[in-house]
C-alpha cells in the first residue's frame, strides 16, 4: 500500500532584481507531509528546478514570477502535482 502525499505551497516573497532586465522572483515553499507527519528526502520539481526537502518536509526555490508547475515524488508514496500562477507575494 502507497501514503499519498500532501503538498502545502507558500509563497513568501519578491526579490528586487540586481538588474532591470531580470525578471522579479518569488521565493516559493513547498511543504510535504503524510497524516504521520513530514516527509524528509522526497524529490520536488517546480517548473525545471529539482530538490528535496529536509527533514521537516520543506523544499524552497526562488522562481520568477508566472506559471510554477510542483510535482513531488518519493519512493513508496503515490506522487503529487499542482500548479499555480505567481504573480505577486501572498500566502
Amino acid at each position: 500500500m502507497r501514503a499519498s502525499l500532501t503538498l502545502l505551497v507558500l509563497i513568501t516573497g519578491l526579490f528586487a532584481p540586481a538588474f532591470p532586465q531580470e525578471r522579479q522572483r518569488a521565493s516559493i515553499r513547498v511543504t510535504v507531509k503524510t497524516a504521520a507527519g513530514p516527509v524528509g528526502g522526497a524529490i520536488v520539481v517546480m517548473n525545471e528546478t529539482s530538490t528535496s526537502t529536509d527533514q521537516n518536509g520543506i523544499a524552497t526555490a526562488a522562481l520568477p514570477l508566472g506559471n510554477v508547475e510542483v510535482s513531488v515524488s518519493k519512493e513508496g508514496f503515490l506522487p503529487a502535482k499542482t500548479s499555480l500562477s505567481v504573480d505577486a507575494a501572498r500566502e
